[in-house]
């Protein structure tokens, strides 16, 4: 039997919504002969048609491809390479994703379920279920030795994803500015858009923070960076919904929270380090009195008891 007539005529897989560059994993497969289909464990019929590629193909290495995730990419309006951009990975990665050959790891999973805007579980439901937690530790998200080591693109997704609160009650949230260079642009749109914009600081001048400088002792003193957040600030203007605060407490110096909704962002301070040497928790919140609304009461109680900054926002 001729393979081509068996396959429906053509020999073009046609893919997503252009037919002459369809792609699978990142492997374009538009004008490729039937006898390269036959490699591996491809396997092509006249039910192969536009949208569709079949369940396996000499990509996977023996996994199944992940259908659920090929079609959250393109309900999204997405291409593997942009997901992998907005995830923060290779695109190898994200091929590796669709082909079944592994699944990534639990915090990488909840960043592409957001990108995507969908649930994880749909995606990869054996990963997930084979990682249930049934205490309180099912809030931690993931955890990371050296804040340094949570990627950037996590802080942009919680960023970007927040609608109703972003509290940021680090000591001076000085590396926010460094990280995210145009942040002070998206957090104006997203006061423009009703989200509440908290920042919690030391003051530059109290006596605690000039402790601190001598127990860090680094020439980017804790009240320079205070400052450079407070200028970051002032040049935002006058934003409705934007509010700062100084607050006094030594529990504040020695832990520094960042609220996104149900989301938080949670690093204690250790020792004489600087705060990207210091661990950090993702919590996401999944009960009344957990983890998350722990440390979300302690910001509201630190706020409480703060110092307007005269600067910052319209009611400061």
């Amino acid at each position: 039997m001729d393979p081509a007539a068996d396959a429906g005529g053509p020999t073009d897989l046609l893919l997503g919504q252009v037919p002459d560059r369809g792609e699978v994993c990142g492997v374009r497969l538009a004008h490729v002969p039937y006898s390269a289909w036959t490699l591996g464990t491809l396997e092509v019929s006249s039910a192969d048609t536009w949208g569709h590629f079949p369940a396996r193909h000499p990509y996977a290495a023996g996994g199944i491809v992940n259908t659920a995730l090929r079609e959250a990419v393109a309900d999204a309006g997405m291409s593997p390479s942009l997901l992998a951009r907005k995830v923060g990975v290779a695109g190898k990665t994200v091929d590796r994703w669709l082909s079944g050959e592994r699944a990534p790891h639990a915090d990488t999973r909840m960043r592409v379920a957001e990108v995507l805007g969908v649930s994880a579980d749909s995606l990869w439901p054996q990963a997930v279920k084979s990682t249930i937690k049934l205490g309180h530790d099912r809030e931690i998200v993931s955890t990371y030795p050296f804040r340094s080591l949570c990627p950037t693109s996590v802080w942009a997704s919680l960023l970007d994803g927040a609608k109703k609160r972003i509290t940021m009650s680090g000591y001076t949230s000085y590396f926010l500015w460094q990280d995210h260079p145009r942040i002070a642009d998206r957090l104006k749109a997203k006061a423009a858009a009703g989200c509440e914009i908290r920042f919690l600081l030391g003051d530059p001048d109290a006596e605690m923070t000039r402790q601190r400088e001598e127990l860090e002792g680094v020439p980017l003193t804790v009240s320079t960076r205070i400052r450079i957040t407070l200028d970051q600030l002032a040049k935002m203007g006058v934003t409705p919904g934007v509010e700062a605060r100084f607050s006094d407490s030594p529990a504040h110096l020695s832990q520094s929270v960042f609220i996104f909704d149900d989301q938080l962002l949670y690093t204690p301070h250790i020792g004489d380090g600087l705060g990207h040497e210091s661990p950090l928790f993702h919590l996401r919140r999944l009960e009344d009195d957990g983890l998350y609304d722990r440390f979300a009461q302690h910001v509201d109680v630190l706020w409480g008891r703060g110092r307007p900054v005269p600067i910052v926002g319209a009611d400061s």
